[in-house]
C-alpha cells in the first residue's frame, strides 16, 4: 500500500500538471475538414454570385447558396463561406449582426467598454496591494530568510511559476511582456513597486526585469494564475515556526490575551472589547478561513462512513502493513469490477485519508476537543458553524500577513497541507517534481487568451443601447425627427411658397391700374390746368370743376398706393425666391451627406455587457458592479476578401478608405455600398446557443417566417427576430421585400464527457488548485508529528 499510495499522489500531481502546461484553446481538438458544424465563417465580394463562388472555391471555402446583398442597388455579390468540424467545442454557436448607426443611435460603444476596463485595472490595483506581504515572504524565504522549511518550499514554488514565462517581448499583443519566467521575474520588484514614473523613465531593455502585475492579472489565462498565486501563497509565511505549530500554541490563550499580543490592545480590555479589536483586524481572514469549514465537515464524514460501509477500519491487533495491504487489495479489487466507481472513489479516499491524519495530529484546544480534528467533527460538544466567524479569528491570527493576504486563492485545505510540510519531505518530493516541470517545459502566462480583447476595436453593446437605437432613421443625425435641418428645411419651403404666390397675386390683380398709372405719371401738371381752365369756360357751376379736381387727385393717390403694393409684391417674391434657393442648398447638402458617408470602424470584436458584468450585493446591501471578461463571450467579426480583390468598384465615394476608416477586412453584407455598414459576427460559446449544423443554412428572401429544417434567425445583438439585411436602414434600395439568414442546431451536442472552451476553462481552475495541491501532497512523505493508527503511511 505504501507504494500504490505514493504513485497515486504522483499521478494525480502529474495529471494536474498536464493542465498547468497545456494552454486552454490546446485541449480542443483540432478542426476537421469535414464535419456537420460550422467552425469557420467568410464573405467573399464578387460581381457576380458565381463569381464570388468561385473565389470561395479556390480558397478553401465551401459556398453557402445565396447572396447577401440580393436586390439591392449595387448589384454586387455577397456570398458566405464555411468551413466545417465534428468537435463541437470548436463550433459555431451564434450569428449576429450589427449596423454602424448614426450619431448619437448606435447599438455599440468603444468608449464604454474601455471604460469597463479602466474600473477593472482599478480593482487590480487595489488587489496587488493588499497581494504585496505575499511576493514579499516568497523572495524572504527564497533568499533564505526564514526558515529551513519555508525555504525549501520558496525553491519549490520558484520552479512551479518557471513553468510559466511573462508572454513574448515581440509578441503580436504585448505591451510590457518580459519574456522571463515567472519564478525568477517576481523575485525582482513589481512595475507597481517600482512607481509608474519610475518605470517609465528606464529604457526598455531595462523594464524586462520588472514584471507589470496589473497586466499579467487581466490578462493571463485564469487556471494559470490561479496556480501562480497558490503557489507564491503556498511559499509564504518566513517564521522558524509554521502557522499550524503557531496555532497550537495560541489555543488555549482568552480573547483578551490574543488582543493584547497581536492587535496592540491591552489587559484592560473587557472580553466584548477584544473581540471587537480582533474582529477589525482579522475578522475577513477569519470569514475566509470559515468558508472552507464545511469542505472539509463533509470531507470527514463521508471518510468516516465509506470506512463503516466497508469495512476500511483499522483492527486493534492488525499492524500497520497488514492494514495497508488489506486498503491495497480493497482498491485493486475495486478496480477490476468497477472502473467508473475506482476512479471517482479512490483519489477521494486517499484525499481524506490524508487530511484526517492531518487534523488529528495538530493539537487545538477548543470547546470541542484537544484537536483539530475534534473541532472539525466534535463527538461529545456542539459542532462549530460556519458562520461563527469568531471560531476562526485564532486560526487567522495564526497565518502571516502573506497567507492572510493570498486566502482569496487557496482553501484552508491547502493551508493545513503547507503548514503540516517540512523541509524533509519538500527536499523529497522535488526531484519527482523537478522531472514533473522538465518534461512538460514551461508556456506563456498569457496562453490560451485572446489578448485582442484587451486592446482596441472591442466594442460593448446592450439591451439599452440597441433598444436606442432601433428604427432610427437611416439619414444622419440631422435627417432624423429630432434635426434641425429637416424642420428648417420644410418650415423655408412653406414660407417661400406662400411669399410667391402672395406676390404673384398681388401683382396679377393691379395689372391694369399699374398701367393707368404709368400713363397719367406721363401727362404734364400744366395740360392738367388747361383742361381746367377749359371746363370753367364751359360751366359756371363751379362746385363741378371743383369735383372733377378732387376726384383726378384720389385717383392719383390710388393709384400711387396700388404702385407701392405692387412693388411689396415685388419683395415677397425675391425674399420667397432667396429661401427656396436655401431650402435647396440645405437639401443638397443633406443629399450630399446622405451618398457620401464616411464609415466609422467596424468593432472586430462585441460583447453584450450582460455577458460580462453581474451585480451583487455587499455586507451592507449596497450595490457591486463585477466585471469578467469572459474570452468565450465576445463575438468576433466575419472577414472578408476586399483587400484580395481590391476596392469594389461599383462602391460609393470613399470606400476605398476603408483600411483606413479601421474596417480592414471586415466584411460589410452592403458589399460596401450602404448607407452604413452591416457588419456579421461569430462566437463559439454553449452560452450562447448550440452548434450550428452546416447542412441547415439557409439565405431567404421575401419572407422572415423560419423556413422547414431551420430553428434560428441571423439576428441583431440582444435581439431574438430575424434581422432584415436589404432594409433600407442600412441598404439605399432593395427590391426583395426582405432579406433573411437562417440555421437550425445540434441541442444534443454537448454529453457528459463534451466541454465546451468555456467549460474546459472552468474545470481547469478547478484541476489546477488540486494540481498544486498534488505538488504538496507529493511534499507530504513524511509527517513531524505522531501518525494516527487509521491513517496510511506515506513513503
Amino acid at each position: 500500500m505504501k507504494k500504490s499510495f505514493k504513485s497515486r499522489i504522483l499521478s494525480t500531481a502529474l495529471t494536474c500538471a498536464m493542465l498547468l502546461t497545456t494552454p486552454v484553446g490546446a485541449i480542443k481538438a483540432a478542426a476537421a475538414d469535414t464535419g456537420k458544424y460550422i467552425s469557420e465563417v467568410f464573405i467573399a465580394y464578387g460581381s457576380t454570385e458565381d463569381e464570388a463562388k468561385s473565389w470561395l472555391t479556390s480558397h478553401g471555402w465551401e459556398p453557402v447558396e445565396g447572396n447577401f446583398n440580393a436586390g439591392k442597388d449595387e448589384k454586387v455579390a455577397a456570398v458566405m463561406g464555411v468551413k466545417r468540424t465534428n468537435d463541437p467545442n470548436d463550433a459555431v454557436t451564434d450569428m449576429a449582426v450589427m449596423n454602424m448607426g448614426t450619431d448619437g443611435y448606435r447599438g455599440y460603444s468603444f468608449d464604454d467598454y474601455q471604460a469597463l476596463l479602466q474600473e477593472m485595472k482599478a480593482d487590480i490595483d487595489e488587489f496587488l496591494d493588499s497581494f504585496t506581504p505575499v511576493l514579499e515572504e516568497y523572495r524572504g524565504n527564497y533568499n533564505g530568510r526564514g526558515s529551513e522549511s519555508g525555504r525549501e518550499r520558496a525553491k519549490l514554488a520558484h520552479d512551479l511559476l518557471n513553468m510559466f514565462y511573462d508572454g513574448e517581448v515581440d509578441g503580436q499583443y504585448a505591451v510590457n511582456d518580459t519574456g522571463t519566467p515567472l519564478g525568477d521575474l517576481l523575485l525582482n520588484e513589481t512595475k507597481r513597486e517600482l512607481t509608474e514614473n519610475a518605470y517609465n523613465a528606464m529604457p526598455k531593455n531595462k523594464r524586462l526585469k520588472y514584471a507589470d502585475l496589473q497586466q499579467i492579472v487581466l490578462e493571463s489565462s485564469g487556471p494559470a494564475l490561479l496556480a501562480v498565486e497558490q503557489a507564491l501563497t503556498l511559499a509564504a509565511d518566513v517564521s522558524e515556526d509554521t502557522w499550524l505549530d503557531r496555532l497550537s500554541d495560541m489555543s488555549s490563550l482568552s480573547p483578551k490575551d490574543l488582543a493584547e499580543l497581536y492587535a496592540d490592545g491591552n489587559s484592560s480590555l473587557s472580553d466584548s472589547a477584544a473581540l471587537t479589536l480582533l474582529r477589525s483586524k482579522y475578522g475577513d481572514a477569519a470569514k475566509e478561513l470559515a468558508n472552507g469549514y464545511d469542505a472539509i465537515v463533509q470531507e470527514m464524514r463521508w471518510y468516516e462512513a465509506y470506512k463503516d460501509q466497508y469495512g476500511l477500519r483499522q483492527g486493534d491487533k492488525e499492524s500497520d502493513e497488514d492494514f495497508q495491504k488489506r486498503l491495497d487489495t480493497y482498491f485493486e479489487d475495486l478496480k477490476a469490477k468497477d472502473r467508473l466507481q475506482y476512479d471517482t472513489v479512490s483519489d477521494r479516499f486517499l484525499d481524506a485519508a490524508l487530511m484526517y491524519g492531518i487534523l488529528n495530529n495538530v493539537e487545538y484546544e477548543s470547546d470541542q476537543g484537544s484537536t483539530l480534528y475534534e473541532f472539525f467533527c466534535p463527538e461529545d460538544t456542539g459542532a462549530v458553524s460556519s458562520d461563527d466567524t469568531d471560531a476562526f479569528l485564532p486560526m487567522a491570527i495564526a497565518l502571516s500577513d502573506g497567507q492572510r493576504a493570498g486566502l482569496h486563492f487557496v482553501s484552508l485545505y491547502s493551508l493545513l497541507l503547507a503548514g503540516s510540510t517540512d523541509a524533509g519531505s519538500v527536499k523529497e518530493a522535488m526531484p519527482e517534481i523537478s522531472g514533473m516541470i522538465g518534461e512538460h517545459g514551461a508556456i506563456s502566462i498569457y496562453s490560451g487568451i485572446n489578448r485582442a480583447i484587451f486592446r482596441n476595436g472591442v466594442a460593448l453593446t446592450s439591451a439599452a443601447m440597441m433598444e436606442k437605437s432601433r428604427g432610427k432613421s437611416p439619414y444622419d443625425k440631422m435627417w432624423d425627427e429630432t434635426g434641425l435641418v429637416a424642420i428648417c428645411s420644410y418650415a423655408v419651403f412653406a414660407l417661400s411658397t406662400i411669399s410667391l404666390v402672395g406676390g404673384y397675386a398681388i401683382q396679377r390683380s393691379m395689372t391694369n391700374v399699374e398701367v393707368v398709372t404709368n400713363t397719367l405719371a406721363t401727362v404734364k401738371k400744366a395740360r392738367i390746368q388747361d383742361l381746367i381752365t377749359d371746363a370753367k369756360a364751359f360751366t359756371d357751376e363751379e362746385g363741378e370743376v371743383t369735383y372733377l379736381i378732387e376726384s383726378t387727385s384720389q385717383k392719383r393717390n390710388q393709384l400711387t398706393a396700388t404702385s407701392s403694393v405692387s412693388t411689396a409684391g415685388k419683395w415677397i417674391m425675391g425674399i420667397g425666391g432667396v429661401l427656396m434657393l436655401a431650402a435647396a442648398a440645405m437639401k443638397g447638402y443633406q443629399l450630399y451627406k446622405y451618398f457620401n458617408r464616411t464609415f466609422l470602424p467596424i468593432p472586430l470584436y462585441i460583447v453584450d455587457e450582460a455577458d460580462i458584468v453581474s451585480y451583487t450585493k455587499d455586507k451592507n446591501g449596497n450595490e457591486v458592479r463585477n466585471i469578467d471578461f469572459n474570452q468565450y463571450v465576445y463575438y468576433e467579426v466575419v472577414k472578408c476578401n476586399r483587400q484580395d480583390i481590391g476596392v469594389n468598384s461599383k462602391a460609393q465615394d470613399g470606400v476605398d478608405q476603408y483600411a483606413e476608416w479601421g474596417c480592414g477586412d471586415a466584411a460589410d453584407l452592403n458589399c460596401d455600398v450602404g448607407k452604413q455598414w452591416l457588419a456579421l459576427y461569430t462566437v463559439k460559446s454553449s452560452a450562447k446557443g448550440n452548434p450550428i449544423l452546416a447542412d441547415s443554412l439557409k439565405l431567404q428572401t421575401g419572407s422572415d417566417a423560419v423556413p422547414a429544417g431551420c430553428t434560428a434567425p441571423l439576428h441583431f445583438f440582444t435581439y431574438i427576430y430575424a434581422a432584415d439585411l436589404g432594409d433600407e436602414a442600412y441598404a439605399y434600395d432593395n427590391d426583395m421585400n426582405g432579406v433573411y439568414f437562417f440555421w437550425d442546431t445540434d441541442s444534443n451536442a454537448y454529453t457528459a464527457s463534451s466541454f465546451t472552451t468555456g467549460q474546459l476553462a472552468l474545470a481547469g481552475i478547478g484541476g489546477l488548485a488540486v494540481g498544486i495541491l498534488g505538488a504538496l501532497v507529493v511534499m507530504f512523505a513524511t509527517k513531524k508529528r505522531k501518525e494516527t493508527p487509521e491513517t496510511p503511511a506515506v513513503a
